[in-house]
């Protein structure tokens, strides 16, 4: 019988979440009174689907939540929870307070000064990835824009991911590390679409160059070598 070899380059061949992939996860999550509660839920919801696509092993990914309107709270830190039911449940248990601002800016200081932390579980020599999950424009455009800044200059790897008609882009283009970590969405029904593309940029930011034998019935995957691009 003879075999084919072929070289396929896809993106996360391994986005089933069994992957063991090192690295640090702060969503920033917008609780302001534009959202509102139905719509917040869903952002939570959000989140969970994003997660199913890491390994959550402790010595894997690590997550951590903290929302944001005019005051930032912090719902648990990275070395808190070590299972996905332990994180689905710590998630369901978030409960909505709104404000009437939205200060996206104090959200990422808080992320980079305190949730990275070794204290908190952050962890030396693995990436160190911020989401921000927004529905509306911040308070202060410039000043989200420079705490993302700072944030970068230490380290930090900002995503945005943007909902709707009430966010600003160009605002979200100032936070995000470059074009691709940007993500929006039309709208929160439509949300969970962003889910799997978000996980593919996050998870280590590497490509996979598969070599894989075919015959005339299956396949084998019988090399797997990983590519940085971020």
């Amino acid at each position: 019988m003879k075999f084919q070899y072929r070289t396929i380059k896809m993106m996360f061949l391994f986005l089933s979440g069994t992957t063991c992939v090192k690295q640090d996860i702060v969503y920033m999550v917008d609780s302001s009174s534009y959202v509102g509660s139905t719509n917040f839920y869903v952002q939570l919801q959000f989140i969970k689907d994003n997660i199913k696509y890491y390994n959550l092993d402790p010595q894997c990914t690590r997550i951590s939540i903290v929302t944001y309107s005019n005051a930032v709270t912090n719902h648990f830190y990275l070395n808190e929870y070590s299972s996905r039911t332990e994180l689905y449940n710590a998630i369901d248990a978030i409960k909505y307070m709104p404000g009437s601002g939205s200060y996206s800016y104090e959200a990422i200081n808080y992320a980079y000064q305190n949730s990275f932390t070794s204290e908190h579980g952050g962890r030396t020599g693995v990436a160190h990835y911020g989401i921000l999950v927004t529905g509306s424009t911040s308070s202060s455009s410039s000043m989200s824009i420079n705490a993302a800044g700072q944030a970068k200059q230490s380290g930090m790897i900002l995503s945005t991911v943007g909902i709707g008609s009430g966010i600003s882009q160009g605002e979200l283009n100032g936070i995000a590390t470059s074009e691709r970590n940007q993500f929006t969405s039309q709208n929160y029904n439509s949300l969970t679409t962003v889910a799997e593309p978000l996980a593919t940029r996050i998870n280590g930011g590497e490509s996979v160059e598969t070599i894989v034998c075919f015959n005339a019935s299956h396949y084998s995957v019988i090399s797997n070598r990983r590519k940085n691009v971020i």
